[in-house]
């Protein structure tokens, strides 16, 4: 059963929802709307917690069967698309980071890290003709998450930022911890300043004046390791005087800090 026929199924319970034209529809799992599903502009939103389980469950067998089918990823469904994203995927490396991804991010979010990984492959593999018409179709496809998380993938934050900073957390609550890191990271990443091994302390205090510069009054920190924490508390305290508010969170090996300019 396609996602048409599972709209029509599920939304025809519920009076005042049209779905006299469905077609070419993608998926949105929202818990804010206050209705079982809406439809906008081609996109399916459903709402699980006012759904039926059995209802719920035929929605959680779409997503699975969507995460299986390469052809799901993106806009072109040619058979060579599908065949390089599968044989993509098929990479020992691919399928690392896949498997990573799968028990630890929000369900909606496998789709846009598997066509931002293809796309980075592209990239890779010098393709460059074909980078810029997939990178459209992932941000027409997935809206501005979609954005990020290209963006992110292709600065390699995956292998240099999300896997160390799951491996930071501890405790019960580690799952927990990392999603909501992950997802501010996600969210917020035109806002976001990620603190490495290669960046000193005054190579912070320029990218954080220079956002600034830009009209940034929003900001957030993020650094994994001793060396990295050190750096970012020594420039929170330099700056200190220029900034409205500071919030910080903290775990034995890793800190995010969110900043509000005067």
């Amino acid at each position: 059963m396609g996602l048409v026929d599972i709209a029509k199924k599920i939304l025809s319970k519920f009076p005042g929802i049209k779905i006299s034209v469905l077609e070419n529809l993608h998926l949105e799992i929202n818990t804010t709307i206050n209705q079982p599903g809406a439809i906008t502009n081609n996109m399916l939103k459903i709402n699980p917690t006012k759904l039926s389980e059995e209802d719920r469950e035929e929605i959680r067998g779409f997503i699975r069967s969507e995460l299986e089918n390469g052809a799901t990823l993106l806009e072109t469904s040619s058979e060579e698309m599908i065949g390089q994203i599968k044989k993509e995927e098929s990479t020992e490396e691919t399928e690392r980071l896949l498997n990573f991804l799968r028990d630890k991010i929000p369900s909606q979010d496998l789709s846009v890290w598997r066509a931002s990984l293809y796309l980075r492959s592209l990239y890779r593999a010098n393709k460059k003709e074909n980078v810029q018409e997939i990178k459209d179709q992932i941000i027409e496809r997935y809206g501005d998450r979609g954005r990020n998380i290209a963006n992110l993938c292709s600065a390699n934050y995956l292998e240099d930022f999300f896997i160390p900073l799951y491996d930071s957390y501890s405790g019960e609550a580690k799952k927990e911890a990392f999603v909501e890191t992950y997802d501010d990271i996600v969210t917020n990443h035109p806002f976001s300043i990620f603190v490495n091994a290669q960046m000193t302390k005054s190579g912070l205090e320029e990218e954080i004046v220079s956002r600034k510069k830009y009209g940034i009054k929003l900001l957030n920190i993020h650094g994994i390791g001793k060396s990295n924490i050190k750096i970012i508390n020594e420039v929170i305290t330099k700056i200190e005087d220029e900034l409205e508010s500071v919030s910080m969170k903290k775990e034995v090996n890793s800190i995010s800090v969110k900043i509000l300019f005067k």
